[in-house]
């Protein structure tokens, strides 16, 4: 009890110190008040991005399919504001989140130019046992004609993941690793609409597979690891 008491006042000390403000990016002392979190583009014809949480500065400038690594911000509700880069007059998304302490998390910010949408998805980055991989679908296509979506692997034409609709997120799934060729389609129609092929899965690893783009402007499977 003397030590978690210690630790509580020194956290509101830090609170009255000018310049130190719980909004602040936390040391590695203070790693149980800390929450980790990556941003993703995946608006087809959005300009370079940029996102805050509350008044700082998180991730500047990253462009279209461009992603960030994990960064370590304070936990708690949390203001999560999405601006072109080089404009903070006006924020293309704002959304409040709460984000709890130890977990991981990743801004998929998809939609278009003048209508962007925030994807706050939950990241299970604990490894998959010895010889497998988990991966999880991500529909981001922000086109009409692609609301519904199926992640298969070939050969073999083997469903992975059926009928994910926009925005939604599948369940991570236990993958041998290794090397496999993705491929995504139309709902319950055989047209391949994007392709991974030779996609490296290694031991223990853990993957977000996310559908980015349009038909117009050329759909996508980007594959990150959750780590």
């Amino acid at each position: 009890m003397k030590r978690i008491a210690f630790i509580l006042s020194i956290s509101m000390l830090m609170l009255l110190l000018p310049g130190c403000t719980r909004r602040a990016e936390l040391s590695s002392g203070e790693k149980g008040f800390t929450a980790h979190i990556r941003f993703v583009h995946a608006v087809p014809d959005g300009p370079s991005l940029s996102m805050y949480m509350d008044k700082d500065s998180v991730f500047p400038g990253i462009d279209y399919t461009g992603f960030s690594t994990y960064r370590d911000v304070v936990a708690g509700k949390r203001v999560v504001r999405i601006f072109p880069e080089g404009n903070t007059d006006s924020a293309a998304v704002t959304s409040e989140r709460e984000m709890e302490a130890g977990n991981y998390y990743t801004a998929l910010v998809t939609g278009s130019s003048d209508s962007m949408k925030l994807l706050f998805l939950t990241d299970d980055v604990s490894p998959a046992r010895k010889g497998k991989s988990k991966v999880r679908f991500v529909n981001a296509i922000p086109d009409p004609f692609v609301q519904r979506a199926d992640l298969r692997e070939t050969p073999g034409d083997k469903t992975l993941v059926g009928d994910v609709k926009y925005l939604g997120v599948g369940p991570y799934i236990t993958l041998k690793s290794g090397k496999h060729n993705f491929e995504l389609r139309f709902e319950g129609l055989s047209t391949t609409l994007a392709k991974a092929p030779d996609t490296d899965l290694k031991s223990g690893g853990v993957y977000t597979i996310v559908a980015e783009g349009n038909l117009l402007e050329n759909i996508t499977l980007q594959v990150y690891e959750d780590e």
